[in-house]
């Protein structure tokens, strides 16, 4: 019968014939390591959803509701990342950072609100469309 190795630290296994690792640390070793570029990626991304959504937090809070774009900036808030967007009209997003929401108007000064409901939009005097999705037709 052939031995079988661990896949993490090399030692040799005991036991059913399908096992890969010696224990649950090396198994969770193992995958840790496999999936580590990919994971960095995701929280390198969580992190800065989550620093957005604090700064946006902090000026709801403090009732700064309306500001200037490199106020934003300056307090390290990242313009580049948010959780979804909807049009507001024909030349305005609403940008939402999980459920709070912030409109940047062609003056470079931003709205912000907090939404009960992040999927409701930002004020009542918008559109309630979102950007269509393009449908595809099913193959016969």
């Amino acid at each position: 019968m052939e031995k079988k190795i661990c896949l993490d630290c090399k030692v040799e296994i005991h036991g059913r014939s399908d096992k890969k690792f010696c224990s649950d640390p090396c198994r969770n070793n193992y995958n840790n390591r496999l999936n580590s570029p990919s994971n960095n990626y995701v929280r390198t991304i969580n992190q800065t959803l989550h620093r957005n959504r604090r700064i946006l937090q902090t000026l709801v809070n403090e009732r700064k509701l309306h500001l200037h774009k490199e106020e934003l900036l300056a307090m390290g808030f990242n313009f580049n990342f948010y959780t979804h967007i909807r049009r507001s009209d024909k030349e305005l997003f609403s940008h939402f950072c999980y459920d709070y929401c912030y409109m940047i108007r062609k003056d470079e000064y931003i709205d912000i609100q907090k939404k009960s409901n992040p999927f409701d939009y930002f004020g009542s005097h918008f559109s309630n469309q979102s950007i269509p999705i393009p449908q595809t037709k099913p193959e016969k």
